[in-house]
């Protein structure tokens, strides 16, 4: 499955900041005397290679490519990107650009969305 031509991108921080949280060290780190994952803790985590998180660093996540990973981690991806998700979400699905990303946006006319 792919995404439309043009996808927002998202920080790597978020995940790697919940990444590197005690609740993940288990899971990512292959030395736990090293003060960050590597891109090959990462792509372990999350089943992709230290070559995409490298280009993810550099770059951002795509909006999709978010979504598969935090659903891989088992998580929502707002519950790591936050604000930032919301944001990109509004922008990948053309809701109002200046609406308040946490209420209700107007789809066409007379249709309304919850989010």
């Amino acid at each position: 499955m792919s995404g439309p031509d043009y996808q927002p991108r998202l920080p790597m921080k978020p995940l790697e900041d919940m990444l590197e949280s005690s609740a993940y060290q288990a899971k990512t780190r292959a030395d736990a005397n090293q003060n960050r994952v590597t891109n090959r803790d990462i792509g372990k985590a999350i089943n992709r290679n230290p070559g995409s998180v490298q280009r993810w660093r550099s770059n951002g996540i795509p909006f999709f490519t978010a979504d598969i990973i935090a659903v891989h981690l088992g998580l929502h991806p707002a519950y790591i990107w936050k604000r930032e998700y919301w944001e990109a979400y509004a922008d990948v699905y053309d809701l109002h650009a200046g609406a308040d990303v946490a209420g209700t946006h107007s789809l066409d006319a007379g249709t309304e969305v919850q989010v």
